[in-house]
């Protein structure tokens, strides 16, 4: 029994050294790219990007586009973000509840800190930079964010509690085309750069291993809010 304990911490340690060591990565390059917007240094690359997308434009592809980000505008996000957080209280996940609304939270006020500071403006601002407002900037996604902290999350609660493999497959696959097409979606229909969505994926992703960190801390120490009754 003592030797299993020391085993099962001994995985552990190794899971939170490999998740800091991502996590470090993903800081240092968004830090990099946060640079980069801020003094325009990638805006050629962008826009040649941009381009290169508008160039398959057509109807059927707006569409899509647009059924893809519609997810992750008001008040439809926040509805579902709500609304899963009661599901997860009423169904005695307590704590999976609490730290998804409180994840989301902190990456809607990273997102509106990040943003003010790079001070990017996106494919639709003013060319007059004395005309461009603070909803102009697009640095990172907000869109790219919210379907990592909230998707993803939730991507992360059905892997650990459902069993059947065709209940994860019904509900995961669609999850999954969703953070992975949300990108191409917001450069397709001119609402961000290219790097605005690549800042969103690694901001997003460095909230969602911090989340899934501190959701593991609190099943570890018993967090009352965890307990199942």
């Amino acid at each position: 029994m003592k030797g299993s304990m020391q085993e099962r911490q001994s995985r552990r340690n190794c899971s939170k050294k490999k998740s800091n060591l991502v996590l470090l990565f993903l800081a240092m390059l968004f830090i990099g790219l946060s640079f980069a917007d801020a003094f325009k240094w990638i805006h050629p690359i962008d826009v040649s990007i941009s381009n290169f997308v508008q160039s398959f434009k057509n109807g059927l592809l707006t569409q899509v586009a647009v059924f893809i980000s519609w997810f992750g505008e008001a008040p439809q996000g926040y509805v579902m973000l709500v609304l899963s957080a009661v599901a997860l209280y009423v169904t005695r996940l307590r704590w999976e509840a609490v730290v998804l609304i409180v994840s989301n939270i902190i990456a809607i006020a990273s997102e509106e800190l990040i943003k003010i500071i790079v001070r990017s403006p996106g494919p639709g601002a003013p060319s007059v930079p004395d005309l461009i407002k603070v909803t102009d900037y697009t640095f990172p996604s907000g869109h790219v964010i919210f379907y990592i902290t909230f998707f993803g999350l939730i991507y992360y609660y059905s892997i650990l509690r459902m069993e059947q493999k065709w209940t994860k497959a019904v509900l995961l696959i669609p999850i999954g085309i969703l953070i992975a097409l949300v990108g191409v979606s917001r450069v397709y229909l001119l609402e961000h750069w290219y790097s605005d969505v690549i800042g969103g994926y690694l901001l997003g992703g460095m909230i969602l291993i911090i989340t899934i960190l501190c959701y593991k801390y609190g099943i570890v120490h018993n967090i009352k809010l965890s307990q199942r009754k």
